[in-house]
């Protein structure tokens, strides 16, 4: 099974965005790692069961725009790994 990308833009301050993602991943997911790129993005990458995956999904764009991506719809327990990348649209915006 192949790696799930998603993208999201989030509003919020990255400091409390990145907890709150974090929050949202570890509440049914491990975070394998995250890497920061100058302070206008993240990239998470997140180790999760296939049947878990559409309602982490629903709970990211809930919370900020996510780009839209075609629901599993699986109950498989197996492992997956969605690479999520966030990008800071406050900081976007307020450097222009």
């Amino acid at each position: 099974m192949g790696i799930i990308y998603w993208i999201g833009y989030c509003d919020k301050e990255r400091v409390e965005a990145l907890t709150d993602l974090e929050m949202m991943v570890k509440s049914c997911a491990l975070l394998k790692d995250f890497k920061s790129f100058s302070g206008i993005s993240v990239s998470l990458t997140i180790e999760i069961q296939e049947c878990k995956i559409d309602a982490l999904y629903q709970q990211m764009k809930d919370y900020m725009k996510m780009d839209e991506v075609d629901q599993l719809n699986s109950d498989l327990e197996v492992e997956r790994v969605v690479l999520l990348n966030v990008t800071y649209s406050d900081i976007i915006t307020s450097r222009i």
